[in-house]
């Protein structure tokens, strides 16, 4: 009765150790502060406590191979719940998994799956990049048992890239630049409580070839003997956040061709690329996000300043371009002939890269039950321009 009694209280304790983060800004620009607060309640008086607060990121991008091994898996002996377990002598008779040229081999690790009674080997073929962690000590000293609230400031580096998350609808391909934050707190250098939270960030732009891209011009022969079509097209910029709406401003001179432009067409096109540590780049993902058809124009005419507008998708992932990952935008604008003219001739298509931004909505929090009151001592360890407050438990 005793031990159950005291199982009940440490699962008690468990539930009230809670730690939350409030960011002030739910993504930051690459070389800016992550701001914030992290509240704590703690549940016990604690003699002294070290509170230490860092900034992790990883980045990496794979293929998974899977190929099915005719085996019988009741004739090896191995542990049910952890097929990784396998000995070895049993795992040297396995079939060979042949790899595609195509494959993209930075580094490789056998893995086992069981699926009913037939065992899967995957081997993993990634480009990973060694995770970053920049740590710092945001107060150490006595804690009594109470609610906190620690302000917080963490520097990010300035060539830190956009967030990302990619997994194919199989899950065989998969990659992410991510970011967390993670707050730690330790009693005689073990962990006492612990809680970590996604942080997104935006890659800074170069812009020089942002200012070169907003513009595309172009002459091509539209019909075979039939003359050329001009065609300008101006972005107002081109970087945006998802669900944002494009302008596009362009013009068409049709005056030296004697067949009709049938329509313009305008597409969002997203190319998702994997690099190995060779530069080996393999194409993942190749596709057109949306497509939409605008009026043509007769031939022997021009317009000019014509305004359409391209509403983005909402789940569009940041634009990237690192070791390991390459994930590109391009606005392509194309003036279509009959299907006769589209055999015949070469397509007047124009092509502008354009950059999507990580974009985030504020993740609220609940502080109903928690209240504040200044510390009146604090570590002189903490940070000078630091702020405590803490509410004493009944």
């Amino acid at each position: 009765m005793q031990q159950f009694q005291y199982k009940n209280l440490m699962n008690e304790k468990q539930q009230q150790k809670t730690i939350l983060f409030q960011l002030k800004e739910p993504v930051t620009q690459a070389g800016d502060q992550i701001s914030g607060f992290c509240y704590v309640r703690c549940p016990d008086d604690i003699a002294e406590a070290r509170l230490s607060l860092s900034l992790q990121y990883k980045q990496f991008s794979k293929v998974l191979h899977k190929q099915k091994v005719m085996i019988d898996i009741i004739q090896i002996p191995y542990d049910k719940l952890n097929p990784q377990m396998i000995p070895d002598q049993y795992i040297d008779k396995l079939k060979q998994v042949q790899i595609s040229q195509e494959s993209i081999i930075v580094k490789d690790q056998k893995k086992y799956e069981l699926v009913g009674n037939q065992l899967f080997r995957i081997i993993r073929q990634y480009g990973l990049q060694e995770p970053y962690i920049h740590q710092q000590e945001i107060y150490n000293g006595s804690v009594r048992k109470g609610d906190y609230k620690f302000p917080f400031s963490i520097q990010t580096q300035g060539d830190m890239p956009s967030s990302f998350s990619y997994r194919s609808e199989d899950g065989f391909k998969q990659a992410k630049v991510g970011y967390k934050l993670v707050m730690l707190i330790e009693i005689d250098g073990q962990s006492y409580m612990k809680k970590s939270t996604e942080v997104y960030i935006n890659g800074r732009q170069d812009q020089q070839a942002i200012k070169k891209q907003v513009e595309g011009n172009i002459i091509q022969f539209v019909c075979l003997n039939r003359g050329t079509v001009e065609m300008d097209v101006c972005l107002q910029k081109n970087i945006f956040i998802p669900g944002e709406s494009i302008q596009i401003l362009y013009s068409i001179d049709n005056t030296r061709c004697s067949r009709d432009i049938n329509r313009i067409e305008v597409r969002l096109l997203n190319k998702l690329t994997f690099i190995d540590e060779s530069e080996e780049e393999r194409i993942v993902e190749n596709r057109t996000l949306l497509k939409l058809s605008f009026a043509g124009i007769n031939s022997g005419t021009k317009n000019e300043n014509i305004t359409r507008q391209v509403d983005l998708p909402k789940d569009m992932q940041a634009s990237l371009k690192t070791q390991f990952i390459k994930n590109q935008y391009y606005l392509q604008i194309e003036a279509l002939a009959d299907a006769f003219m589209i055999f015949m001739s070469v397509p007047a298509i124009i092509q502008i890269p354009i950059q999507i931004k990580e974009s985030r909505l504020q993740s609220p929090i609940s502080l109903d039950g928690w209240s504040f009151v200044p510390i009146l001592q604090q570590s002189a360890n903490v940070f000078s321009n630091m702020t405590v407050q803490q509410s004493y438990m009944p």
